[in-house]
């Protein structure tokens, strides 16, 4: 997800990141960093920031925290996985991500993370495997990709 120098960062969606067990504690420290800079202010965020990146469960806690006192919703697991699965389809149809990335991203960041999830994203498995195994119809792929994120975000709304 582009983020220009000064923009606002979605706090949301970094919560659903966080939600799904995508972001390391690495990550956690560098969006209370980021969300220092961009003008977002808590004393669990300051903490957040100035954290070692070694103390997971404090990181994490700092983290929640931190979405709470600037009233940022932690979206349950199921608000989670269609906030990461629009993005990505998002970043698919704008061209941010090839379409082979989606696929993979939408089988690692969604369909490997929660099981419950699986059978709704099987036609990005499916795709993501043809690039596999069927790398010369690639085109193809790429336009059942978009067409797919396109039903996505459609349904989504």
């Amino acid at each position: 997800m582009p983020d220009p120098a000064g923009a606002k960062i979605d706090l949301r969606y970094l919560a659903a990141r966080h939600r799904l067990k995508l972001c390391g504690t690495y990550e956690l420290v560098g969006i209370g960093i980021l969300a220092l800079d961009r003008g977002y202010d808590s004393h669990s965020l300051r903490l957040l920031a100035g954290e070692s990146r070694e103390n997971i469960l404090l990181v994490e806690q700092l983290f929640e925290n931190s979405m709470i006192e600037l009233g940022v919703d932690i979206p349950t697991q199921e608000e989670a996985i269609a906030l990461v699965s629009r993005q990505i389809a998002h970043d698919v149809i704008d061209g941010s991500i090839p379409p082979r990335e989606g696929a993979k991203q939408m089988r690692t960041e969604i369909c490997m993370q929660n099981e419950a999830a699986y059978s709704r994203f099987l036609p990005y498995i499916g795709l993501e495997s043809e690039y596999e195994d069927y790398p010369e119809g690639s085109d193809a792929h790429d336009k059942r990709m978009v067409e797919e994120c396109l039903k996505l975000v459609r349904n989504c709304k």
